[in-house]
């Protein structure tokens, strides 16, 4: 193996001065990309340096800060992994910190730093450290935090799959619902392979028997999100389930519990359907007597009370004919392969209406 190791920047310039000044330059952009600002302190860990950077995160002047201590510019924050001050005499890596800015907001950071000790002597002269601002980071993680919080305590289902169709996450909801088969739910877990236990667990009315058919239409919904549909399951809950393609191609699905709407739905069903059966049966008990009031009416001799009488008994007597059609209406299956002679049909109705149609000189 090659023991040779490069220990100093490459450089064309064979000046001494510029070869130094080269690598000051290259060591300042290196820090720039590794940290947000430089700082060094002194045998007595006084600031001794402190780089113009200071003022860009913290709005507060380089100067101003030289001389004192790390503790007296921020704090450092206790964490289960690390101690809450750092030993300065030993190196030491992210160690949290926090500065209150000018504004009067907090900055997070993490500092890292080394020991220097003289070469001659062997004594301690002071550290030198980078520090890291990792405010926003922080600030965006808390952020996704609580959205995941959030969507994990909604009452409804929610699962999201990446653009590969495998399951992110699956909320609190969904875990509850899905539970015989919530180790399908791990992330990374194709979402076929959730659909497929669900068809063959039973659990949904529409797939027994016709597993994988099921499967392939449950499927198609989902890689081509468009209206919601429901699902009702073995147990008697009825699901309506609404699914979004994303715009990074993920897809979201939401599945709201309707089983108390469709209760609802089928007690409303039930009532209009006994209202409608008690209005048929009263205008089948109603067509006789109108029948009779009219003939009654019709051997009285004319006049304006009897006239009157005709036109309201006619009035109802169509009410009541209304109310028998409509329930025949009702009724009547109609079945879509069947075939209708329509010219039979139309000849049919004019040869009933013939006869009324040359009473009062019409043409059909």
């Amino acid at each position: 193996m090659n023991d040779e190791r490069l220990n100093h920047w490459y450089s064309s310039s064979k000046d001494v001065s510029s070869r130094l000044a080269e690598t000051i330059e290259i060591l300042d952009d290196i820090t720039r990309l590794t940290s947000d600002w430089v700082w060094s302190l002194d045998d007595e860990l006084n600031i001794n340096f402190i780089s113009d950077r200071i003022f860009d995160s913290c709005g507060i002047p380089a100067e101003e800060v030289l001389g004192t201590r790390l503790t007296e510019l921020g704090s450092f924050i206790k964490s289960p992994s690390k101690s809450h001050q750092p030993d300065f005499q030993k190196p030491f890596r992210d160690v949290p910190f926090q500065v209150i800015t000018r504004a009067e907001t907090t900055r997070n950071l993490l500092i890292s730093g080394l020991p220097v000790f003289s070469f001659e002597t062997g004594q301690f002269t002071g550290v030198r450290g980078i520090a890291r601002d990792i405010t926003d980071q922080i600030q965006a993680e808390t952020s996704s935090n609580r959205l995941h919080s959030a969507i994990d305590e909604i009452s409804e289902v929610f699962i999201l799959c990446d653009k590969n169709d495998e399951i992110i996450t699956a909320n609190r909801s969904a875990r509850t619902v899905n539970g015989a088969f919530v180790d399908k739910l791990a992330p990374g877990t194709p979402f076929s392979e959730f659909v497929t236990s669900i068809a063959e667990s039973g659990l949904v009315s529409d797939a027994r028997g016709r597993e994988q058919a099921w499967i392939a239409e449950r499927l198609e919904f989902h890689r081509n999100p468009g209206r919601p549909f429901e699902v009702r399951r073995e147990d008697g809950t009825h699901y309506l389930i609404h699914e979004d393609r994303l715009p990074d191609g993920s897809t979201a699905t939401f599945s709201v519990d309707i089983t108390e709407r469709k209760q609802m739905e089928r007690s409303l069903q039930e009532i209009v359907k006994r209202q409608h059966e008690f209005a048929t049966d009263v205008a089948h008990e109603l067509r006789t007597p109108m029948a009779v009031l009219r003939a009654n009416l019709d051997s009285l001799p004319d006049s304006e009370i009897v006239n009157s009488l005709k036109t309201d008994v006619d009035a109802v007597s169509r009410m009541v004919e209304e109310l028998v059609a409509e329930s025949r209406f009702e009724e009547l299956e109609i079945v879509t392969d069947e075939r209708a002679d329509l010219l039979a049909i139309a000849k049919a109705v004019a040869t009933y209406v013939a006869p009324l149609a040359i009473r009062h000189d019409r043409m059909i």
